[in-house]
């Protein structure tokens, strides 16, 4: 099992409802496991246009009062910053 992996179902085991998620390594391994295990669970999956975008959704699913995850890369998550920062307006 890789680590990866190992979020994935600690993102199961926490009862995560939603993954919001863009594809960009080495994250992708994250969001294919979550989306291979989600459909078995219930579980839901939405792929974004972008980091930013992967961001504000997951933002607004937890203020709608979903349990959401997302998961980035290194250079990606300079970007996830600014959805953080409207959360706190």
């Amino acid at each position: 099992m890789t680590g990866n992996e190992v979020v994935a179902w600690a993102a199961l085991a926490a009862k995560a409802e939603i993954m919001y998620g863009y594809p960009i390594t080495p994250q992708n391994e994250i969001m294919h496991y979550w989306t291979r295990q989600a459909p078995k669970f219930n579980r839901r999956f939405l792929q974004t246009e972008d980091e930013l975008s992967a961001g504000f959704t997951t933002v607004g699913g937890v203020l709608a009062g979903l349990k959401a995850f997302t998961a980035t890369a290194g250079p990606g998550n300079t970007l996830m910053q600014e959805p953080c920062q409207w959360q706190k307006l």
